[in-house]
């Protein structure tokens, strides 16, 4: 039994899409659609547990197939079938590490998924982020709603893949995100030949 989330034995991993300045859709959706990165957010998350809040799950609108679908909500009464409902952090991270640990086929990882309070809530957990930013502000839409890009102060970001606008898409990057804590720790480490 986890009794603090620091001690989770596997990593939390948080997947993003975002706008340059932080949006990541308006409440209900996401305010574009790229089907490459959908294809990327599927290879990155199948087979892993996906912990997302309610508004998120009722956007995507159905359990997303080859992973465990835990839904973090306030509410109580919540219930939808093939969905796990947690209603603290601490209790979605364990339904997570219990659904990992009840098949070696599934991957030791666990994704963040969103939306923009849940991103807030597992930010110093995280170990990872995996961005997709897509190259436009998107100030214009109604009730935005953000990752907290303020928090990225300390990460150091790589990115790994550059695609140009195209006629029904915008130019958009991927990135890797790591804490620059965890980063000095691996080089320190590497400096005294210590392999983690």
């Amino acid at each position: 039994m986890i009794t603090n989330i620091y001690d989770a034995q596997y990593p939390l991993v948080a997947i993003v899409a975002m706008s340059t300045t932080g949006v990541i859709g308006d409440g209900k959706k996401m305010p574009w659609h790229i089907p490459q990165d959908l294809k990327r957010v599927r290879g990155l998350t199948m087979g892993k547990p996906l912990i997302m809040g309610r508004r998120t799950f009722e956007s995507i609108g159905k359990p997303l197939a080859g992973r465990a679908n835990i839904v973090l909500t306030q509410n109580e009464t919540w219930q939808k079938k093939g969905v796990l409902v947690a209603h603290t952090p601490l209790e979605a991270v364990q339904l997570a590490s219990d659904w990992i640990d009840a098949d070696p086929s599934h991957k030791p990882e666990i994704i963040i998924f969103g939306g923009g309070e849940i991103y807030k809530l597992f930010m110093p957990h995280l170990a990872r982020i995996e961005a997709t930013t897509i190259d436009k502000a998107y100030n214009d839409i109604g009730s935005k709603v953000a990752f907290p890009k303020n928090a990225l102060s300390d990460w150091v970001e790589d990115i790994t893949a550059r695609f140009p606008a195209q006629a029904n898409t915008p130019a958009f990057t991927y990135a890797t995100l790591r804490p620059k804590a965890d980063l000095l720790h691996e080089e320190r480490q590497a400096s005294k030949g210590i392999v983690d």
